[in-house]
Protein backbone atom coordinates (compact mmCIF):
# COMPACT_ATOMS: atom_id res chain seq x y z
CA UNK A 1 0.00 0.00 0.00
CA UNK A 2 0.92 3.82 -0.23
CA UNK A 3 2.13 5.61 2.21
CA UNK A 4 0.30 8.78 1.29
CA UNK A 5 -2.72 8.98 3.68
CA UNK A 6 -6.44 8.43 1.61
CA UNK A 7 -7.95 11.67 0.07
CA UNK A 8 -11.54 10.38 0.62
CA UNK A 9 -14.50 12.55 2.20
CA UNK A 10 -17.23 10.00 3.74
CA UNK A 11 -19.69 10.51 1.25
CA UNK A 12 -16.76 9.16 -1.23
CA UNK A 13 -15.99 6.85 1.03
CA UNK A 14 -19.66 5.11 1.47
CA UNK A 15 -20.14 5.23 -2.47
CA UNK A 16 -17.26 3.29 -2.49
CA UNK A 17 -18.08 0.80 0.22
CA UNK A 18 -20.94 0.31 -1.30
CA UNK A 19 -19.48 -0.39 -5.21
CA UNK A 20 -17.36 -3.04 -2.89
CA UNK A 21 -20.84 -4.60 -1.52
CA UNK A 22 -22.46 -4.73 -4.94
CA UNK A 23 -19.11 -6.08 -6.11
CA UNK A 24 -18.82 -3.49 -8.22
CA UNK A 25 -15.57 -1.83 -6.79
CA UNK A 26 -12.15 -1.26 -9.20
CA UNK A 27 -8.89 -2.13 -7.79
CA UNK A 28 -7.52 0.65 -7.84
CA UNK A 29 -10.67 2.21 -5.65
CA UNK A 30 -10.62 -1.03 -3.65
CA UNK A 31 -6.69 0.06 -2.06
CA UNK A 32 -8.21 3.78 -1.33
CA UNK A 33 -11.14 2.49 0.23
CA UNK A 34 -8.50 0.10 2.31
CA UNK A 35 -6.55 3.16 3.23
CA UNK A 36 -9.61 5.24 4.59
CA UNK A 37 -11.05 2.21 6.90
CA UNK A 38 -7.35 2.22 8.09
CA UNK A 39 -7.34 5.71 9.48
CA UNK A 40 -11.00 6.15 9.88
CA UNK A 41 -12.45 3.06 11.76
CA UNK A 42 -16.19 4.39 12.26
CA UNK A 43 -16.13 3.96 8.32
CA UNK A 44 -15.82 0.56 8.88
CA UNK A 45 -18.88 0.03 11.29
CA UNK A 46 -20.79 1.97 8.44
CA UNK A 47 -19.93 -0.64 6.14
CA UNK A 48 -20.86 -3.46 8.18
CA UNK A 49 -24.14 -2.18 9.40
CA UNK A 50 -25.13 -1.85 5.63
CA UNK A 51 -23.67 -5.28 5.12
CA UNK A 52 -26.15 -6.71 8.25
CA UNK A 53 -29.08 -4.98 6.61
CA UNK A 54 -28.11 -5.94 2.83
CA UNK A 55 -28.05 -9.94 4.09
CA UNK A 56 -31.57 -9.31 6.43
CA UNK A 57 -33.37 -8.56 3.40
CA UNK A 58 -32.13 -10.42 0.90
CA UNK A 59 -33.18 -13.24 3.99
CA UNK A 60 -36.53 -12.49 4.29
CA UNK A 61 -38.47 -15.11 3.14
CA UNK A 62 -42.02 -15.33 2.11
CA UNK A 63 -43.63 -17.41 4.37
CA UNK A 64 -46.86 -17.80 2.10
CA UNK A 65 -47.35 -20.77 0.12
CA UNK A 66 -47.73 -19.56 -3.74
CA UNK A 67 -48.64 -23.08 -4.87
CA UNK A 68 -51.50 -23.27 -2.70
CA UNK A 69 -53.23 -19.85 -2.72
CA UNK A 70 -53.25 -20.06 -6.59
CA UNK A 71 -54.57 -23.63 -6.16
CA UNK A 72 -57.37 -21.69 -4.59
CA UNK A 73 -57.66 -19.22 -7.24
CA UNK A 74 -57.67 -21.76 -9.69
CA UNK A 75 -60.63 -23.33 -7.87
CA UNK A 76 -62.65 -20.59 -7.24
CA UNK A 77 -62.78 -19.48 -11.10
CA UNK A 78 -63.47 -23.14 -12.30
CA UNK A 79 -66.38 -23.09 -9.56
CA UNK A 80 -66.86 -19.86 -10.53
CA UNK A 81 -67.67 -18.88 -6.30
CA UNK A 82 -66.00 -16.21 -4.62
CA UNK A 83 -64.12 -16.72 -0.93
CA UNK A 84 -65.44 -12.85 -0.49
CA UNK A 85 -69.01 -11.95 1.41
CA UNK A 86 -69.22 -8.97 -0.45
CA UNK A 87 -69.54 -10.25 -4.14
CA UNK A 88 -72.81 -12.52 -2.53
CA UNK A 89 -74.78 -9.34 -2.26
CA UNK A 90 -73.58 -7.97 -5.85
CA UNK A 91 -76.30 -7.96 -8.31
CA UNK A 92 -76.70 -6.43 -11.45
CA UNK A 93 -78.71 -3.22 -11.70
CA UNK A 94 -81.61 -3.38 -14.31
CA UNK A 95 -83.09 0.04 -15.11
CA UNK A 96 -87.01 -0.24 -15.84
CA UNK A 97 -88.08 0.68 -19.39
CA UNK A 98 -89.10 3.82 -19.21
CA UNK A 99 -85.38 5.24 -17.69
CA UNK A 100 -83.89 3.99 -21.21
CA UNK A 101 -86.88 5.59 -23.31
CA UNK A 102 -85.56 8.79 -21.12
CA UNK A 103 -81.97 8.41 -22.10
CA UNK A 104 -82.66 7.64 -25.74
CA UNK A 105 -84.63 10.45 -26.26
CA UNK A 106 -82.13 12.31 -24.27
CA UNK A 107 -79.43 11.78 -26.73
CA UNK A 108 -81.99 12.11 -29.43
CA UNK A 109 -82.54 15.96 -28.36
CA UNK A 110 -78.31 16.38 -27.81
CA UNK A 111 -77.93 15.45 -31.18
CA UNK A 112 -80.59 16.99 -32.78
CA UNK A 113 -79.91 20.18 -31.08
CA UNK A 114 -76.02 20.02 -31.65
CA UNK A 115 -76.73 19.00 -35.31
CA UNK A 116 -79.58 22.44 -35.41
CA UNK A 117 -76.94 24.73 -33.71
CA UNK A 118 -74.14 23.85 -36.62
CA UNK A 119 -76.73 24.93 -39.34
CA UNK A 120 -77.78 28.10 -38.02
CA UNK A 121 -74.30 29.12 -37.47
CA UNK A 122 -73.47 27.90 -40.99
CA UNK A 123 -76.63 30.06 -42.20
CA UNK A 124 -75.57 33.41 -40.40
CA UNK A 125 -72.05 33.04 -41.11
CA UNK A 126 -72.90 33.29 -45.27
CA UNK A 127 -75.38 35.79 -43.94
CA UNK A 128 -72.08 38.12 -42.76
CA UNK A 129 -70.61 37.21 -45.74
CA UNK A 130 -73.34 38.46 -48.02
CA UNK A 131 -73.69 41.48 -46.40
CA UNK A 132 -70.60 42.94 -47.16
CA UNK A 133 -70.51 46.33 -49.17
CA UNK A 134 -69.03 44.76 -51.82
CA UNK A 135 -66.56 41.97 -52.42
CA UNK A 136 -65.52 42.91 -56.15
CA UNK A 137 -62.52 44.49 -56.40
CA UNK A 138 -62.22 45.20 -60.20
CA UNK A 139 -64.15 44.29 -63.28
CA UNK A 140 -62.56 43.89 -66.95
CA UNK A 141 -65.07 43.71 -70.08
CA UNK A 142 -64.48 44.25 -74.01
CA UNK A 143 -67.58 46.32 -74.14
CA UNK A 144 -66.48 49.87 -75.01
CA UNK A 145 -67.38 52.45 -73.50
CA UNK A 146 -69.03 50.12 -70.80
CA UNK A 147 -69.35 51.36 -67.43
CA UNK A 148 -69.35 48.71 -64.57
CA UNK A 149 -71.65 49.23 -61.57
CA UNK A 150 -71.55 47.38 -58.52
CA UNK A 151 -74.09 46.81 -55.62
CA UNK A 152 -75.45 44.37 -53.13
CA UNK A 153 -78.81 43.46 -53.51
CA UNK A 154 -80.47 43.92 -50.05
CA UNK A 155 -83.15 41.50 -50.59
CA UNK A 156 -81.49 38.57 -51.33
CA UNK A 157 -77.50 39.37 -50.07
CA UNK A 158 -75.96 39.04 -53.61
CA UNK A 159 -73.31 41.25 -54.85
CA UNK A 160 -74.66 42.38 -59.29
CA UNK A 161 -72.14 43.41 -61.22
CA UNK A 162 -74.00 45.62 -64.26
CA UNK A 163 -72.51 46.32 -67.02
CA UNK A 164 -73.78 48.99 -68.90
CA UNK A 165 -72.89 50.83 -72.33
CA UNK A 166 -72.52 54.51 -71.57
CA UNK A 167 -73.20 56.93 -74.80
CA UNK A 168 -70.23 59.13 -75.07
CA UNK A 169 -71.26 62.83 -74.66
CA UNK A 170 -70.33 64.73 -77.48
CA UNK A 171 -67.85 68.00 -77.08
CA UNK A 172 -70.73 70.64 -78.12
CA UNK A 173 -73.00 69.45 -74.74
CA UNK A 174 -72.67 71.24 -71.82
Amino acid sequence: MSSQPSKLNQNEARKLMSQLMDGELTAIDANRLQEYLETHPEGMDWMESADRARVAVFEKKDTADTDAIWQGVEEQIETGTSSSEDSKDNTIAIFPYIYKTLAAAAAIGIVATASWLGLTNRSSSEETFASNDSVVEFVDTEIPDASPMVYTDEESGWTVVWVAKIDPLSEDAG
